[in-house]
């Protein structure tokens, strides 16, 4: 379970790892100013990852997912990734659809197979929570997203740095927060022990 409470954003999050390859999320998001018929706009929204293969030895593991499957799709978006370990250092790459490729590096790659994945409806139904939109899935223009993280000589204590492929369009369009100055983020993650997590983070530009 977690939370985190940014300028004008809050999270609720609820992860279970369902079986030993899929994780499950429910997320509940109060969004201020998103919304001008409500003062705080309370979000609910679904997620999945599945994991396809575990590392092995040069190859890396993959997962694909699904974020907000359930709910008005806010938080819509698809991923495949592959993240690998390199002595003291895990590196992540993966690409993404909908909220995760809203930075729209190239096209989507899946067109290849049908023209009408170029196309991406804005998925946002706020008048139908609960709906589930699946012809939204994998479609629309793709970005690319990455971090590592380094283990570093102190004990705990790991640093990292990340690439967002996430530009947040629907918060700064509704005023809920201002437009990200930079995708790339920062911190530093500390094990106070096995229950409890310390970070401090610089996430885009502040």
């Amino acid at each position: 379970m977690g939370a985190s409470f940014t300028r004008n954003i809050e999270h609720i999050n609820f992860g279970f790892q369902a079986t030993p390859w899929l994780e499950t999320d429910f997320r509940y998001t109060g969004l201020e100013h998103f919304d001008p018929g409500f003062s705080v706009y309370y979000d609910r929204s679904f997620a999945m990852k599945v994991r396809l293969w575990d590392e092995d030895g040069p190859v890396p593991a993959v997962a694909i997912g699904a974020n907000d499957l359930i709910g008005t799709g806010v938080y819509s978006g698809e991923y495949l990734v592959a993240s690998k370990q390199f002595g003291t250092v895990d590196a992540t790459l993966g690409i993404g659809w909908g909220r995760l490729g809203s930075t729209a590096l190239f096209k989507n790659p899946l067109s290849v197979f049908s023209n009408s994945l170029n196309t991406r409806s804005s998925g946002f139904s706020g008048d139908l929570p609960g709906a589930t939109a699946f012809n939204v899935l994998f479609h629309g223009p793709a970005g690319l997203f990455g971090g590592l993280a380094w283990q570093t000589p102190i004990d705990a204590l790991d640093l990292l740095a990340e690439y967002s492929s996430d530009k947040y369009d629907f918060e700064t369009t509704n005023g809920t927060t201002r437009r990200q100055p930079t995708q790339f983020n920062f911190g530093a993650a500390y094990k106070w022990n096995d229950n409890i997590n310390l970070s401090l983070d610089w996430l885009y530009g502040d």
